[in-house]
């Protein structure tokens, strides 16, 4: 017996206020050829689906693959490849009816065979990024012609969300052009397809005409690695881009009245955090990770530093996400409270790292400064370790920085799972903390069905965050978009550059 899944809203309603600045013009139908440009700090370093996770990779991706599910723009889950879903009553057997319409970019239909040969790919792969969000899969097979049927070993209530994470690849395609040529050319499901890739230059995509779900009115996607966000500002402004992702601060102020360009800010799904590696003998004193927390000023980075555009945070998920507790409130400053904690802890003035991968967070590097200037304050000596992020990352991955790291997440099913699993589970997250009690709650809220209970367990996983001082959260992150005025383009709180409903006029 199984109980019907439909797309629906898995958490409340919170309203992101979209602001836009400077003209944005009346809107056209779009050109015939029309064409947008994209600016990233970074390029991408692969284009295989299953070797990527990082939110630069992600915006190229998700343009080039399609998944089983996804997560629309105001979070709300949508059928993809996959058409209909129905779980078992006990959420550990999910069957999945694939559309029989998804094809491949190449013109070949999408098969049960190749989901099942994607996701066992990932999870015999142990440098896929990915494979920490298949941990649960006893089996998967491909069932009844047209289906594909997950055994979960234990019960997951939003398996269906889960999906979203994993790109279906074509099967055919990757064994005869070999992982290799698949990573440089891939052939994916989405509504554009590769046609040429020059590293650290530029990556140019092509709409695939008649795609099975809808053409998208841009012919042709572009994105290029522009390092500085001085540079990235100047393109735009010259016309060279069409949009930039994402403008620090001072940009938006600066681009506001520029003629031909228009700035769009959205409160994100993402939270800046200062982590804490507590195997660390000196961080594993909770005192001095308290007086860490009180030590930052987090109305001033934001009102200040920001120039308005974040929030304190007071967990490390956003409003925009499921599991989001309204009740809880960041710490306040209090520097003479961490004064006095670092004196009662056992620190002795020894250095401490901190490491960070910029190019990612705009206005990230002078973030740090700020946070490395409030500790200093409190008496804690910091050293900045920080280097380009595609290479802090998988240094983050392999769990391998030795005290605090800053950093920015924001879950891309739009729920608190992959932020729990992902920074606090024992095992396979990236955290540095191992707790049975965490493990139990994190596990409950994994089974749980009905909302409104399982939104409690997770406000009782932050309070225990909380109360270990896990981790710092800092702040609600604003992103804010340069474009041309003739781009019409919706940016997500989730921070992805999804281009198939984008127009030019």
């Amino acid at each position: 017996m199984f109980m019907k899944i439909k797309s629906h809203r898995l958490f409340g309603a919170t309203s992101c206020a979209i602001f836009i600045l400077g003209a944005a013009g009346l809107q056209s139908p779009a050109v015939a050829q029309s064409r947008i440009t994209v600016a990233q700090a970074t390029d991408v370093f692969t284009l295989d689906p299953s070797m990527d996770i990082s939110s630069t990779g992600l915006n190229v991706l998700t343009n080039i693959f399609s998944a089983l599910t996804g997560i629309k723009g105001d979070g709300n889950l949508e059928p993809l490849i996959a058409k209909s879903w129905a779980a078992s009553p006990d959420a550990l057997t999910w069957t999945f009816t694939l559309n029989e319409n998804a094809k491949f970019d190449d013109g070949t239909p999408v098969k049960p065979e190749d989901v099942v040969w994607t996701y066992e790919k990932i999870r015999n792969d142990a440098k896929s990024p990915a494979r920490s969000y298949l941990g649960l899969i006893k089996s998967i097979d491909a069932v009844d012609g047209n289906k594909v049927r997950f055994v979960l070993t234990k019960p997951f209530a939003i398996w269906d969300r889960q999906a979203s994470l994993i790109s279906i690849m074509s099967k055919s395609a990757y064994e005869r052009i070999g992982a290799e040529g698949y990573a440089r050319k891939p052939v994916g499901a989405g509504p554009f397809r590769v046609v040429d890739w020059v590293k650290d230059d530029h990556l140019t995509l092509q709409a695939v005409e008649g795609h099975w779900l809808k053409t998208p009115q841009v012919k042709q996607l572009i994105f290029k690695p522009v390092p500085a966000e001085a540079s990235r500002v100047a393109a735009l402004q010259s016309g060279d881009v069409d949009v930039v992702a994402i403008l620090p601060p001072s940009a938006v102020a600066r681009l506001k009245d520029r003629p031909n360009v228009k700035v769009v800010s959205i409160p994100s799904n993402r939270v800046m955090f200062l982590g804490m590696n507590m195997n660390n003998p000196v961080l594993s004193d909770i005192k001095l990770r308290q007086a860490i927390d009180y030590a930052i000023d987090r109305e001033a980075i934001c009102k200040q530093l920001l120039r308005g555009l974040g929030e304190p945070a007071s967990q490390i998920l956003a409003p925009s996400s499921f599991g989001y507790d309204p009740s809880r409130k960041a710490t306040k400053y209090d520097p003479a409270k961490a004064v006095q904690l670092v004196k009662e802890s056992g620190y002795k003035g020894q250095e401490i790292s901190l490491s960070f991968g910029n190019g990612r967070v705009a206005f990230g590097d002078e973030v740090v400064q700020a946070i490395i200037g409030y500790l200093g304050t409190a008496g804690i000596k910091v050293k900045l370790d920080s280097q380009a992020f595609n290479s802090w990352l998988p240094v983050w991955l392999e769990k391998k920085l030795p005290a605090l790291y800053v950093m920015s997440y924001g879950p891309s099913i739009m729920d608190a799972e992959l932020a729990l699993s992902t920074l606090y589970e024992s095992g396979t997250g990236r955290g540095y903390w191992d707790s049975p009690q965490m493990d139990k709650l994190i596990a409950q809220q994994r089974a749980e069905t009905d909302p409104a209970k399982r939104k409690k367990v997770i406000a009782d996983i932050w309070k225990l965050s909380q109360d270990n001082m896990v981790l710092a959260p800092i702040y609600v992150d604003y992103h804010s978009y340069g474009m041309s005025s003739k781009v019409d383009w919706k940016p997500r709180p989730d921070g992805r550059l999804l281009f198939g409903d984008a127009e030019v006029r």
